[in-house]
């Protein structure tokens, strides 16, 4: 068995006369394979194991030097190039963090070789090595700052969530949109009303093409409005369709419950 727990208090891809690429990936997949293997004994263990991919970051990323060795890991790894809209720091974590399936042999690029199996559990971490880089942490700050860290906004959200939700924040996701099909925006359009809603009432909420999704609830005949409930196209072409597929449900208001009006909130 190896012994992670010394392994993973090294700092890799520092302090060595020597830099290579391919032995740093191997020490890290190694000690990745025993955390989740063997001897994984708590959240210490994971931010050890952060720190070390984010070391290697930390030497690799945008570094010419090693640009042809690291592209060579992704090739053995069957790790594809990253689309312009992705997070690039998932692709460390995609080669970093996994395994090899011995019993299956897979050709990638031009090349054959037991098939990589990432660590799905662990490509959240990607939004981590990313705010980490972006935010100049020092690699034998990562522990500290991961445990002490609280969002400024949610101070629910602490450590790995907290950081998390700190690079959503700096990186909010692509919102892709969707066109309408065939005459559901007219159909809609000509649905009928039962009654309505004075605009400064959903004044500054966001909408598509006019429409919007909002959160209310409707008290004594009142309709109180929470908040919007998302405005990309998807979501709202989604809602009217299904309403127009259901024109009987077009005049029914359902009664949220109070927990979750909080969390829709």
């Amino acid at each position: 068995m190896i012994n992670n727990t010394a392994a993973s208090n090294q700092t890799l891809g520092n302090g060595s006369a020597q830099f290579v690429v391919a032995t740093e990936v191997a020490a890290i997949n190694q000690i990745s394979v025993a955390n989740h293997n063997y001897t994984l004994t708590g959240h210490q263990q994971t931010y050890a194991h952060i720190r070390d991919m984010y070391a290697f970051v930390k030497k690799v990323h945008k570094n010419l030097t090693y640009a042809a060795d690291w592209k060579n890991e992704c090739i053995i790894r069957q790790v594809n190039d990253l689309k312009d809209d992705q997070n690039t720091f998932a692709q460390y974590v995609y080669v970093l963090d996994g395994d090899y399936d011995h019993s299956k042999i897979v050709e990638f690029d031009g090349k054959k070789g037991p098939k990589w199996n990432r660590r799905r559990s662990s490509e959240k971490y990607a939004k981590v090595l990313r705010w980490l880089y972006e935010n100049g942490i020092a690699v034998e700050d990562v522990i500290r700052v991961i445990n002490d860290f609280v969002h400024h906004l949610d101070r629910i959200k602490t450590k790995i969530a907290g950081i998390m939700r700190a690079d959503s924040d700096n990186h909010p996701p692509t919102q892709r949109g969707r066109t309408w099909t065939g005459n559901v925006k007219n159909e809609a359009l000509a649905a009928p009303r039962t009654f309505a809603i004075p605009a400064e009432a959903v004044a500054g909420f966001t909408t598509h093409d006019g429409f919007g999704t909002l959160v209310y609830r409707v008290v004594n005949g009142e309709v109180r409005v929470f908040c919007d409930g998302g405005a990309t196209a998807n979501a709202i072409v989604k809602v009217v369709t299904e309403a127009m597929a259901k024109p009987e449900d077009n005049d029914k208001a359902d009664e949220a419950e109070p927990d979750e009006l909080a969390q829709a909130a």
